[in-house]
């Protein structure tokens, strides 16, 4: 087993931790509107770097979510990306959690990431087809 699958687990395991302990939030601050993306395919806490679409657009319904990727270069498949979600909350803090499906393809992707402070959401992505990053998004 190599590092990035033990990482893989780790990570999995500690978002089910989590997420037994969450509920979703009852109040929530606003996060609609545009986002700045980062991403980094390291994994060590600093983020660096962006993936062609630069900007996800965030709508929130109360506690549902749903987004999509802005300003990407017309090359990009992701830019048909649709992300569904929800807004979670404990005692530790608020979870944002997007399902990302590429329309027409077996693409998905699953991006958990927590609100540091208003206008600063860091998480971690995972897909299907083996692919794992850090993201930041800030408005």
């Amino acid at each position: 087993m190599n590092v990035l699958s033990i990482l893989r687990i780790i990570v999995i395991l500690m978002l089910s931790c989590l997420c037994a302990q969450l509920v979703v939030a009852q109040s929530v601050p606003e996060i609609s509107g545009v986002w700045r993306l980062q991403i980094d395919k390291k994994i060590d806490g600093k983020i660096a770097g962006n993936y062609g679409c630069t900007h996800v657009n965030l709508d929130q319904n109360g506690t549902a979510l749903t987004a999509k990727y802005s300003k990407c270069p017309s090359s990009n498949e992701a830019k048909g990306s649709r992300f569904n979600g929800q807004i979670y909350q404990s005692k530790r803090g608020i979870l944002i959690h997007l399902i990302q499906h590429v329309p027409f393809t077996k693409y998905y992707g699953s991006w958990s990431g927590s609100l540091i402070e208003p206008g600063l959401i860091k998480g971690l992505m995972v897909d299907l087809e083996g692919n794992q990053f850090e993201f930041s998004l800030t408005q």
